[in-house]
């Protein structure tokens, strides 16, 4: 997730956290030592206290198969499994940019639409591998 996430964005990311633990049958301490965190850091992440560092969803993607897209949010309730080959790195920087310019004009979109920003710009960025600026700047545009 990025450096700017709001409240609800970390809660949302909190929810996910704990829908995916809940299904894997798995206890705090349990599903914290699967991804490599400290228990304390873990609870805070699900509880949506403490923004979760990219590495977390790149754990989850690496341990669990989990659409590190799904894991921002949108309507989906159950956890989405992820695609082949997903650069994670490069949904993570795609996310912090659209929220860096949102910030910029002290907008905020709803999870769904945030997701689907989040979706079209990966599917626009990942043939070329990088963030394409002017793409984004549009895409921000049209959402304001």
């Amino acid at each position: 997730m990025s450096q700017i996430a709001s409240i609800r964005q970390k809660l949302v990311f909190g929810e996910r956290l704990a829908r995916i633990r809940l299904r894997s049958n798995l206890s705090q301490a349990s599903f914290a030592e699967s991804l490599g965190l400290s228990l304390r850091a873990y609870i805070n992440y699900e509880r949506g206290d403490r923004e979760a560092p990219m590495a977390v969803a790149q754990a989850l993607y690496d341990v669990y198969s989990i659409d590190p897209i799904w894991l921002m949010g949108g309507f989906e309730e159950e956890p989405s499994t992820a695609r082949l080959n997903v650069d994670v790195c490069l949904i993570a920087e795609i996310a912090y940019d659209i929220d860096r310019r949102l910030d910029q004009v002290r907008k905020r979109l709803k999870p769904d639409m945030r997701r689907r920003m989040i979706e079209a710009a990966y599917a626009k960025c990942l043939p070329q591998g990088a963030l394409d600026a002017t793409y984004l700047e549009g895409l921000v545009a049209m959402a304001l």
